[in-house]
């Protein structure tokens, strides 16, 4: 994710965004609306129910924020936006959404 954001910054995008690509009701509004939010802040997430994130955005590379992280736990996001205080980041959060990591979490949506 670092590199992908390293990237997109050194190709000269003003903001990116990561999304999950397990989250079926992550779509266009929320990665507008990231964008929109990055004119007044640094990050922007949509977290997912489970403690971690469906989408980051930035509108700048920083690399801290994937250094230390448990990844693949309950707590990405709050370690996320931890290693974003420390770095005196604003952080913009929008609502929380649901992904699928399990067949629990697939029949949630209703699917058999």
């Amino acid at each position: 994710m670092e590199a992908a954001f390293a990237a997109a910054f050194a190709a000269g995008h003003p903001w990116a965004a990561i999304v999950g690509t397990d989250c079926p009701d992550l779509g266009a509004t929320q990665v507008l609306a990231a964008g929109d939010a990055l004119r007044h802040h640094d990050l922007v997430t949509v977290p997912a129910l489970d403690g971690g994130y469906t989408l980051l955005a930035l509108n700048a590379p920083h690399p801290a924020l994937f250094s230390d992280i448990d990844w693949s736990t309950d707590s990405v996001h709050a370690q996320t936006i931890s290693r974003a205080r420390e770095a005196g980041l604003r952080a913009h959060h929008l609502p929380a959404l649901r992904d699928v990591d399990t067949a629990a979490d697939w029949r949630a949506f209703g699917s058999p």
